[in-house]
């Protein structure tokens, strides 16, 4: 990094990184470059700007240090990170982990990033929407270094679940020659707007008529605005309010 750039430059990004990334055309690139989230100001004052910049141009000195081999996960320890990683990962990551709404955790990439790293990743999130799975308690620090090695091995196959087995689980509540040909309310239903809470299964219910203003067609759903509107005697669902910040 320091080769990359100069001393007065990083350390005005230390003093103000959200600023930089407004209006220096390199804090704009590196802003881009990780999808907008901004680096939180670290808040250090000149004498710890230069012992960080001090110490960065140490390690970089340094010869590359070599990508350590992973000793692959077998047997219970592989399925039951793969269990894991099917129930807890696979929504943002996607299940082969090319990336999705999070970004793509392959080997490729995993490797150079290093069990280190990744097990301070999964234990205390990332600024850009990652969980904080360890310091939120939700995986044990066992369970933590399972991943940190799992998401460094190939992906395999996800589980196969076919259209048969799927169609056991349905639940026909109206028959198609029951439905409706027509819109049976006044409202805009074209307009009408679901929030699925994915790591439940569940659909969102909610008490909340809603309305929805946006640009033309082609305006990202991002610049739309919501309103919710409680009913008599309701509130606001926390899951619609969820949805509208997003």
């Amino acid at each position: 990094m320091a080769k990359r750039r100069d001393n007065t430059w990083l350390v005005k990004w230390l003093k103000d990184p959200i600023g930089m990334g407004q209006t220096d055309p390199a804090g704009k690139e590196l802003l881009a470059k990780f999808k907008n989230v901004p680096m939180p100001n670290p808040n250090l004052d000149d004498a710890k700007i230069a012992a960080v910049l001090a110490y960065i141009a140490q390690e970089s000195a340094k010869a590359p240090v070599a990508v350590a081999e992973v000793k692959p996960l077998e047997g219970e320890h592989f399925e039951k990170a793969k269990g894991i990683y099917f129930n807890r990962c696979a929504g943002c990551h996607g299940t082969l982990r090319a990336g999705a709404t999070g970004p793509a955790i392959t080997p490729d990439r995993t490797k150079k990033i290093g069990t280190t790293a990744l097990q301070t990743i999964l234990t205390n999130g990332t600024p850009g929407g990652m969980p904080a799975w360890g310091r939120e308690g939700v995986l044990t620090a066992d369970e933590i270094t399972l991943m940190a090695t799992y998401v460094q091995m190939t992906p395999p196959d996800p589980p196969q679940l076919p259209l048969e087995k799927i169609k056991e689980s349905w639940k026909l509540s109206v028959a198609p020659d029951k439905r409706p040909k027509k819109p049976e309310t006044k409202k805009n239903w074209q307009n009408f707007f679901g929030v699925i809470l994915r790591d439940a299964g569940k659909v969102a219910r909610s008490s909340t008529a809603t309305s929805r203003s946006c640009s033309p067609r082609s305006t990202p759903a991002s610049r739309c605005t919501s309103s919710a509107r409680p009913r008599r005697g309701g509130t606001s669902s926390p899951s619609v309010a969820t949805a509208r910040s997003r």
